[in-house]
């Protein structure tokens, strides 16, 4: 078997997103900050992305994701946030919408410059992704949540994927198979991908089913991050999958 065949080694474990909720609640100051960071950069475009579809500008938006992730560390929501209440996307959404119920420009005009964490977070690469994804103007607040979760979800496992292939050294063969996770086919055909490579074409359809293979079990490992137990599992992942569906 070539080097190109071989199975790429998975990930290390992550922390579930209640283990980080735990940490903002009972941690270090160390600890919450580095949960709110962690929590900030896995999720904050889906809260960005559904402020401004209520009507807010970029920059109000900008402000608005920053000060409801930060306020985090002073509301009572993660006091309140229990294993037992099962998806993550579901109580980050609720209090999400709690917050919007406040004042936002008499809070975040309060809140700007005193003790406000340093996000890092690319909102002009949002602005950016926001701008170029499909009008979901048909879809209730509810949906359009749901659905931008989900494309969120997808985008980290393949970025985990596509991480493990570089580690790996093979970088070139995840670009030329990832169009392969979604048809049998994707711009190019398996004996093109294999001269590109210089693999053998059965070298390929096996890589390409491993390839399939690991992005399905990095997706549930994805999902069991954000939810209480593991008997949700499989509910979220049908939740998910039909939210994506056009």
């Amino acid at each position: 078997m070539s080097s190109s065949e071989k199975n790429v080694e998975p990930s290390s474990a992550q922390t579930t997103q209640w283990s980080l909720v735990i940490g903002l609640k009972d941690g270090s100051e160390n600890d919450r900050a580095h949960a709110l960071e962690v929590l900030c950069k896995r999720y904050w475009f889906p809260v960005y992305s559904f402020i401004r579809r209520q009507g807010h500008s970029h920059p109000d938006a900008q402000d608005h994701t920053q000060s409801f992730f930060t306020s985090m560390l002073n509301r009572e929501a993660f006091q309140l946030a229990d294993r037992e209440r099962g998806k993550f996307r579901s109580f980050l959404f609720t209090c999400l919408k709690r917050h919007l119920q406040q004042d936002w420009r008499r809070n975040q005009a309060q809140q700007r410059n005193q003790g406000q964490l340093p996000l890092s977070l690319d909102f002009e690469e949002g602005q950016s992704l926001y701008q170029l994804e499909a009008d979901d103007s048909a879809l209730s607040p509810d949906q359009a949540w749901d659905r931008k979760w989900a494309q969120s979800v997808v985008q980290r496992v393949i970025k985990r994927l596509q991480d493990e292939f570089q580690i790996a050294g093979k970088l070139p063969l995840f670009h030329a198979i990832r169009p392969f996770l979604t048809s049998d086919k994707g711009e190019v055909s398996y004996q093109e991908v294999a001269d590109q490579l210089g693999m053998g074409l059965n070298s390929v359809r096996t890589a390409i089913f491993r390839f399939r293979q690991r992005y399905a079990r990095t997706f549930r490992d994805e999902i069991a991050l954000t939810v209480g137990e593991e008997k949700d599992i499989d509910e979220e992942i049908r939740d998910l999958l039909a939210s994506l569906t056009p």
